[in-house]
């Protein structure tokens, strides 16, 4: 059997965090949006197949917030075609496009805002000597101190 460590607890705890978010601010911004599955399938579909497309979901060690910015950028995007293209899809008029842009920013907002709790969490857990890495050196080198 395969002992677990928590870093292979991060990728599904952050999508399912990242589907919550989504999923609450439209069910609370817009409620007509739960009326029909299809649009509640295609919201959270289309989020896992852009993250997957773009790898946005990584295990490096040394990632930080800034480090894949631009497959954020990517993913807000892409994503934000897919939320407007339902609107075509279906056929549906909705009575302000400035509201409804208006609320994919903020669930971008609120994204983001989790991506900098996480970093900062992750931060502080590594600070606090959690997840360290121990290394050992083998041989003798000049720039190795003796100790």
């Amino acid at each position: 059997m395969k002992n677990f460590k928590n870093s292979d607890w991060i990728i599904p705890v952050s999508i399912a965090v990242h589907l919550f978010i989504i999923n609450s601010y439209l069910y609370f911004l817009t409620p007509e949006t739960y009326t029909n599955v299809y649009y509640i399938l295609h919201y959270n579909i289309s989020w896992l197949l852009i993250t997957y497309g773009l790898s946005y979901y990584t295990r490096k060690r040394k990632e930080g917030f800034f480090t894949n910015i631009h497959k954020v950028i990517q993913l807000y995007l892409i994503y934000g075609l897919a939320y407007f293209a339902l609107f075509g899809i279906s056929g549906r008029i909705y009575k302000s496009l400035e509201q409804q842009l208006f609320i994919y920013l903020m669930i971008c907002v609120a994204l983001t805002a989790y991506r900098v709790v996480f970093f900062w969490l992750r931060r502080k857990y590594r600070m606090w000597g959690g997840n360290s890495v121990r290394v050992v050196v083998l041989g003798r080198d000049k720039n190795l101190k003796k100790n």
